[in-house]
């Protein structure tokens, strides 16, 4: 946690939580052998993510290539390899949610967004940039995966086709069918946002989630959890973040989450709110909420105006103990107390 804290920064993408990953102190005692230089450079140049330095300059090259190759299914060559493949993948879910957790608590979006991403390609063993399909195994068929990547369709297209265009789009109607169940099977959740300004600093959100898939007990269990997070216009700076979890007696209710964040001045141009699933790849949800019309509370309230009434007498309070606690003190009361 020690390397975590001083070198990650708010800013960090793939490769640079890449090397911070590869700074744990789990990956310390690491080897390099000489008789695996050639085919680690070889991994190098093969993995899609860039790793900092080589093989002279101590484990953290290897271990980056050796978990992408875990990512990516690649095959290692010689048993000492696999060997330290297995364990760098062993710690990688643990310490790239330890790394998720630490950029959420320090407010940065960007980073807590990544590691987010790399959570799930270690556990799911696929890259982001694939078809949330391969999530299913083999309850998906290989020529409808390779069908489907293929198509340079967006994944959020999918939802709104029916089974009719599905199946016209891979060319077979009864893969239109599998098709349209697999993607109605990936969690998602639809969303509606309103804003009320409490003061000029502050913000309340009212958010309306509404969950838009299949449950199916096989594939979700008891329960999905989702994280939902309010980002800054510049979508570098997390305003708000807390999981919400979705259990199977509510799968088709509405769920209503109230909570206030900061509001900067001068105004900015909106606010995103982020929904993520925890560990389903394809399921984000991003929503731009405008301020363009939001009206502010004035920078001072007016005055409350003091009316011209004529002074009261202590007599009118009618209560002899009363009048008692102000005899000898004052005779009548001034004008706010009137």
């Amino acid at each position: 946690m020690a390397a975590f804290q001083q070198h990650l920064r708010s800013g960090a993408g793939d490769i640079d939580l890449l090397a911070v990953f590869a700074r744990a102190d789990e990956f310390r005692l690491i080897p390099v052998r000489a008789e695996e230089r050639v085919e680690l450079q070889r991994l190098l140049e093969r993995v899609p993510v860039p790793v900092r330095g080589d093989t002279d300059d101590g484990p953290m090259p290897k271990v980056a290539a050796l978990l992408q190759a875990h990512v990516a299914r690649l095959a290692l060559p010689g048993f000492a390899l696999a060997a330290d493949a297995v364990y760098v993948t062993q710690s990688a879910a643990r310490l790239f949610r330890a790394l998720f957790e630490l950029s959420r608590a320090r407010g940065w979006a960007r980073a807590a967004r990544c590691a987010l991403g790399w959570c799930k390609q270690v556990e799911r063993r696929m890259w982001l940039a694939m078809s949330p399909l391969r999530q299913f195994g083999p309850d998906c068929p290989a020529d409808l995966l390779r069908s489907v990547e293929r198509k340079p369709l967006p994944w959020t297209r999918y939802l709104d086709l029916t089974e009719p265009e599905l199946g016209e789009l891979v060319g077979s109607p009864k893969a239109g069918r599998v098709l349209h169940r697999l993607v109605h099977l990936v969690p998602r959740l639809d969303v509606r946002a309103h804003v009320q300004p409490l003061t000029r600093s502050l913000l309340r959100f009212e958010l309306r989630l509404t969950p838009d898939f299949v449950w199916n007990d096989a594939v979700h269990g008891s329960a999905e959890v989702f994280w939902v997070t309010i980002e800054d216009a510049d979508g570098e700076r997390l305003l708000h973040a807390e999981p919400l979890v979705i259990k199977r007696a509510y799968a088709t209710a509405e769920h209503l989450l109230e909570f206030t964040c900061a509001l900067t001045e001068p105004l900015p141009p909106q606010y995103f709110v982020a929904i993520d699933s925890d560990r389903w790849v394809g399921s984000d949800t991003r929503l731009a909420v405008s301020f363009r019309h939001l009206q502010l509370p004035d920078r001072a309230l007016p005055p409350t105006e003091l009316l011209d009434m004529q002074p009261l007498p202590v007599s009118e309070l009618r209560d002899p103990e009363f009048e008692a606690l102000y005899r000898g003190k004052l005779s009548e009361f001034n004008a706010v107390q009137t």
